[in-house]
């Protein structure tokens, strides 16, 4: 068997410049709408705090009774 040369393979998949137009608006499109998405999720997001104190809780677990975990920074708590 003989391998399919490359025109075999491209044979019938040529657009006019109009159809490569409306494929690009529509992959735009799907984008924007991606972007939409994400930062309306974002608008509700809670906050870092919930997450900040789950990554946090094993260095809690190992601090003396009564300490502080105390952060001038976003990562400052995990920089030993």
């Amino acid at each position: 068997m003989s391998e399919p040369s490359k025109e075999d393979e491209l044979a019938g998949t040529e657009q006019p410049f109009v159809q490569h137009l409306m494929e690009l608006r529509d992959r735009l499109l799907y984008s924007l709408y991606g972007v939409l998405i994400g930062v309306g999720l974002l608008m509700f997001w809670p906050g870092p705090d919930g997450l900040i104190d789950f990554i946090a809780l094993p260095i809690k677990e190992h601090m003396p009774p009564g300490a502080k975990l105390i952060a001038v920074g976003v990562f400052s708590p995990f920089f030993v």
